[in-house]
């Protein structure tokens, strides 16, 4: 953008440049009709050097439309590489536009994602916990479990070496649901 700004001011001063010659030009043409009125006071005058006067003054205006018309042509290049200029500018700042209307959705897209993951992140860990509480709690239940079955062995006088269970209390067991 730097670069098209700094041939931008370029091409203005060398518009401005072109201007200044052209008004020396005008100058110099308006100079030539001055000439012109003279002539015709002259012409009144002298009419013996009527022909020569002309010719002068129309090889002067000739000279003079010689210097404008390069002027022109090239005031016409200027000004077609400036509108050249100003569209790729123009096409550049839509770029610029596009671009950051995208990021600005990359980012709310962004924050978006960064709220569900730490929502995520929160709800782990009070399920962690959670899951932490219900272990520990079965942990827990199993001791007592373990030191109910020790206490009813050493009640009921069961050898732990024994695989027979009296019929009454293995009813009474399998009842109980499976923890295992």
């Amino acid at each position: 953008m730097q670069a098209i700004d700094a041939q931008m001011i370029a091409m203005q001063e060398r518009a401005a440049k072109q201007d200044r010659r052209d008004n020396e030009l005008r100058a110099q043409k308006k100079a030539l009709s001055e000439l012109k009125g003279k002539k015709r006071q002259l012409e009144q005058n002298i009419s013996t050097k009527q022909d020569s006067l002309w010719q002068m003054a129309q090889g002067a205006e000739e000279e003079t439309k010689a210097q404008i018309s390069p002027v022109n042509s090239q005031k016409v290049s200027i000004v077609a590489e400036f509108m050249a200029h100003m569209k790729l500018r123009a096409r550049l700042s839509m770029e610029k536009v596009c671009m950051a209307l995208e990021t600005v959705g990359m980012t709310a897209e962004k924050t978006k994602l960064e709220t569900d993951c730490k929502e995520g992140s929160a709800e782990l860990r009070v399920l962690e916990q959670a899951c932490a509480m219900l272990e520990q709690r079965k942990s827990c239940l199993l001791e007592k479990c373990k030191g109910m079955l020790r206490r009813a062995r050493v009640i009921f006088n069961m050898d732990p070496g024994k695989s027979v269970v009296p019929p009454d209390l293995h009813t009474a067991f399998s009842q109980l649901p499976n923890t295992g």
